[in-house]
């Protein structure tokens, strides 16, 4: 038997559910539980891993607010920019981050 994939649509139903359920925490909507808070962000950040460049630009515009703060640093970690935002301070970060991160790894 060969391996079973979710359709987009199981994953983006959980990644909003996982975006409402964080915001919920953040707000006091739901009893706050740390663990149970980081155990939804990791695996929100998980399903962010496979969706396209394409998929984050639009939740980090239209997701949960809780949920978009997870995009913006996917979008980081993948060095995407999209025009309209596209942040010459942002860019100079990512290259600050880099020089450190080269000094710090380099023995």
């Amino acid at each position: 038997m060969g391996p079973t994939f979710k359709p987009f649509s199981a994953g983006s139903d959980e990644l909003l559910l996982s975006g409402w359920l964080l915001s919920a925490l953040e707000f006091g909507q739901l009893r706050m539980n740390a663990q149970d808070y980081l155990d939804i962000a990791a695996r929100a950040r998980l399903l962010l891993d496979e969706c396209a460049v394409a998929t984050l630009l639009r939740l980090r515009r239209d997701g949960p607010r809780a949920l978009r703060e997870i995009v913006e640093n996917a979008l980081f970690e993948r060095r995407v920019f999209d025009r309209p935002t596209h942040d010459p301070e942002r860019l100079r970060a990512v290259e600050v981050y880099d020089a450190l991160v080269q000094r710090l790894t380099t023995p």
